[in-house]
């Protein structure tokens, strides 16, 4: 598919982890400008994000997020129908790992101005839109506490940045060992692919993952058989029943080591319930709380350029 708008619209969040310094912000406006006419934005809040990723794309404006993952969920809650794309400035930068773009923004930006337009589909949580991975449980805990973290400023804040993705590996390892673990019990009504016999799933977890795409925090590969196109998502359910087993999946994830105590169920739509309200996670933000979530798939719902 070929974006045919001759305009872009670069939307800066000057917040993002790779967006100080902004050397790279002439170089990167160079590059978009072999093919678009550039406007340059700075949103300074993700509902600001939102409203002007809306009324640029209206306008008929490719939308360039220049951020993370956080930021691009702020696009997606324009509900805008047109193009999109993003220059991976985020601290695990997980959209930009699955599109396979450069992680530096000004390759990206190539790639941008060259690439043609792809669909995507698009998850929701009890209607609130992500595109990557989400989930409850530990992984929820970790996203929380990675922004309490850069909240409070001071050298803390400064150390998540310079971490990068590590970050997210280093506080999950923090939680499994610092924290007591809570297995929920949870029962899972899935609507499989093509149709078929609904299915109910009835666990105890500590950890359940809805992917889009194979990989979460950067490089941590839990959904190895998710795609990004085909319409339907991947239930992880982690089975570890301790905390020393859950230290032992994350060391395999980190290692590149299939790990034997994940079970995988491929949707098309599911309902989760839990006993107690839980935090829901998305595309590195908190995006919900409820003690059911239903999540739903709008195939190539997305359009993504790069």
């Amino acid at each position: 598919m070929i974006v045919s708008t001759r305009n872009a619209c670069l939307m800066i969040n000057r917040n993002a982890r790779g967006a100080s310094g902004g050397a790279w912000e002439d170089e990167v406006r160079r590059v978009l400008a072999q093919r678009f006419q550039i406007e340059t934005v700075y949103p300074a809040t993700a509902d600001e994000m939102s409203a002007t990723v809306h009324a640029r794309v209206a306008d008929g404006a490719l939308a360039v997020i220049a951020g993370g993952d956080g930021s691009f969920n702020a696009a997606l809650r324009a509900r805008a129908d047109g193009p999109l794309a993003i220059l991976p400035l985020g601290t695990a930068n997980d959209l930009a790992r699955a599109l396979g773009l450069p992680l530096d923004p000004v390759r990206a930006a190539e790639r941008i101005v060259h690439a043609p337009a792809n669909r995507w589909d698009l998850l929701t949580v009890n209607g609130h839109p992500f595109c990557t991975v989400g989930g409850i449980g530990t992984a929820a805990a970790v996203v929380a506490g990675i922004k309490a973290l850069r909240a409070r400023k001071g050298i803390g804040a400064a150390v998540a940045r310079r971490l990068g993705s590590r970050i997210y590996h280093l506080v999950a390892a923090q939680m499994i060992v610092m924290r007591r673990l809570v297995c929920e019990d949870v029962t899972i009504e899935i609507t499989p692919p093509r149709g078929g016999s609904h299915e109910q799933v009835r666990c105890q977890s500590a950890l359940i993952l809805v992917a889009n795409q194979p990989t979460v925090a950067g490089t941590l590969r839990v959904s190895p058989r998710s795609h990004t196109n085909d319409g339907f998502f991947e239930l992880c359910i982690f089975r570890a029943r301790d905390r020393v087993e859950l230290l032992a999946a994350l060391a395999k994830l980190l290692a590149g080591v299939p790990v034997d105590g994940i079970e995988v169920h491929t949707a098309s739509a599911a309902r989760l319930r839990v006993d107690r309200k839980m935090t829901f996670f998305g595309d590195g933000e908190i995006l919900t709380e409820a003690d059911t979530f239903e999540i739903a798939v709008a195939p190539g719902a997305i359009t993504l350029v790069g």
